[in-house]
């Protein structure tokens, strides 16, 4: 797969694309969290609330903009609800890494970006199944949430933010119509021996592009390959659903990044998510 600028902006706005319906459905099922977002010259402005994981902006740089001018909209979004301008930058928008620099932001930590065209998927070598996966059904809900949770403890402030996030993820039917996206299909896989959910994903395709997500596994069956098929399940979920590649996001060196290697993903670049203190 050849990496040049018109794929990375396809990228980026697909993601933008992507995080303006889970905000745009936070909003929608929990308005006290005063969730809000904007799309702005491709790229979207996230504000998921105080505390939340989407507080920044996506796909900054891929549009008309001058850089001046695209940031100062970012920190004057951002000044309107008391935080600190923080968004995702990609290494191929020159002028706006030399704006950045000049406005002194801050790295706050990288992650990076993958993808693989779909082409191939059905001629891939199946690896063996041992877990059924499916999608996560009334039956299955809370589970999931508590695995995307990382099994945090009930009751909990944070366990109250992560259930708000399943809730308007796996809710997005009003965001997807407004034309935000074609919403998420949330999976779980499970152990068939036991019936237990041990791990989940998740697909949103998003204008051509299958966005893999949500990836957690319960920590007493890691290392037994759930993620790997449920990989391979969003593959081919992907593939029916027209979409041209997968896409996904990995910290560095971590097992995701490892995962997401041996299944044919290759990397396009490394973000750096910025604040300006």
């Amino acid at each position: 797969m050849r990496v040049d600028r018109e794929l990375v902006i396809a990228v980026e706005r697909s993601a933008a694309r992507q995080g303006l319906e889970q905000v745009a459905s936070l909003g929608e099922r929990s308005p006290d969290t005063g969730a809000t977002c904007r799309e702005l010259d491709g790229a979207a402005l996230l504000w998921s609330g105080p505390g939340r994981y989407l507080n920044r902006a996506v796909g900054l740089g891929s549009g008309a903009l001058q850089p001046g001018d695209l940031l100062d909209e970012v920190e004057a979004f951002y000044a309107g609800h008391d935080a600190p301008a923080m968004f995702e930058l990609c290494p191929w928008h020159d002028g706006l890494v030399e704006e950045v620099a000049r406005r002194g932001y801050a790295v706050r930590w990288f992650r990076n970006v993958y993808a693989r065209e779909l082409d191939d998927v059905h001629d891939r070598p199946t690896p063996p199944h041992h877990f059924l996966v499916q999608r996560v059904d009334a039956e299955h809900y809370d589970t999931w949430c508590d695995i995307l949770g990382g099994e945090l403890a009930s009751g909990s402030p944070e366990r109250a933010i992560s259930a708000e996030f399943c809730d308007a993820v796996h809710h997005h039917g009003d965001a997807s119509r407004r034309g935000y996206g074609h919403g998420n299909i949330d999976l779980v896989a499970i152990d068939p021996d036991t019936g237990e959910a041990v791990a989940c994903g998740s697909l949103h395709a998003v204008e051509g592009i299958g966005w893999l997500g949500g990836a957690a596994t319960l920590t007493a069956h890691r290392g037994r390959g759930a993620q790997s098929e449920l990989i391979v399940d969003r593959l081919h979920r992907a593939g029916r659903a027209g979409c041209r590649l997968a896409a996904a996001t990995a910290l560095p060196g971590r097992t995701s990044a490892r995962n997401l290697a041996a299944h044919g993903f290759q990397l396009l670049y490394t973000q750096a998510v910025v604040a300006r203190p």
